[in-house]
């Protein structure tokens, strides 16, 4: 079409396409090695196309998209990132300025990834890989959440419909809540209370609870949930305290849980209760 021909705006939106792509595809030298690339304070922003980051580049503000993918190559240094509709995935030893946000996908952060602020899904799960750092609260809420060996949370850890597991020498700094869903902490530590309504709750080896442990069932409960993984809520919730673990605050159990306490854990006397409304009413 002759340039004379063309619509009016269209030489503008040409022009704006590209500014949001080159930082997007630009990253990597032909022969494979790792650039810094500069985006500038806008940062990145699409409506439905996915967001690829390359590995070692640098983005000076937030990523976001509305109906998209957003994938951060390894080492990469960007601003806030959000989607509602999709997944975020940051790769090893990357550093994020600020919360990771998905309203309808999981959140998948690899080795060492350093996040400055919280992470967060509504409808799905939050993978956190060894080592890695977040200094805000994680919360998915139909989701599981994991965090893998020697990871850091500075902040809480929650889930609606979903289990929380804690690996080897991982810590959270606040507290670990869920409604349906077990906790799971495997030589890790919680700093603050674990507050479980319908679920099981296991702390292996040297776990360390230095507030509450608290399990407690409403009076009238649902039958199967709806999400698979979570099995039956009408299940009486299974309580395992294995020899070494540690319990700092109270242990606050329903009567109509099972607790079991090998010998050499360090816990508190139990205190049972007929439910969470009478624990409330006390």
């Amino acid at each position: 079409m002759p340039q004379s021909a063309m619509r009016p705006g269209t030489c503008a939106r040409t022009l704006l396409i590209s500014l949001l792509t080159v930082p997007v595809l630009l990253g990597a030298d032909p022969a494979g090695a790792h650039a810094q690339v500069t985006a500038g304070g806008e940062g990145l922003e699409t409506r439905n196309e996915p967001i690829q980051v390359q590995p070692s580049a640098v983005v000076d503000g937030p990523i976001r998209t509305r109906n998209g993918r957003i994938s951060i190559g390894a080492r990469g240094d960007v601003g806030a990132i959000a989607t509602r509709n999709g997944r975020i995935e940051v790769a090893e030893f990357g550093i994020v300025r600020g919360p990771v946000e998905s309203r309808n996908g999981q959140v998948g952060l690899d080795e060492a990834v350093e996040v400055h602020g919280g992470v967060s899904t509504r409808n799905g799960a939050i993978d956190l890989g060894p080592a890695v750092r977040v200094s805000g609260p994680v919360e998915s809420r139909n989701g599981r959440i994991r965090l893998g060996d020697d990871g850091w949370i500075g902040g809480d850890v929650g889930t609606r419909n979903g289990a929380v597991d804690l690996a080897r020498g991982s810590t959270v700094e606040g507290r670990v809540e869920t409604r349906n869903g077990s906790v799971r902490l495997d030589h890790a530590r919680v700093a603050r209370h674990i507050d479980v309504m319908n679920g099981d709750v296991h702390l292996d080896g040297a776990s360390r609870v230095e507030g509450d442990l608290i399990v407690l069932m409403p009076e009238e409960r649902g039958g199967w949930s709806w999400l698979p993984f979570l099995g039956s809520t009408a299940r009486e919730p299974v309580i395992r305290i294995e020899a070494g673990a540690h319990v700092g605050g109270r242990l606050i159990v329903d009567e109509r849980a099972r607790l079991e306490i090998a010998n050499g854990a360090d816990v508190p006397e139990p205190e049972f209760y007929a439910s969470r409304e009478a624990w409330e009413r006390r």
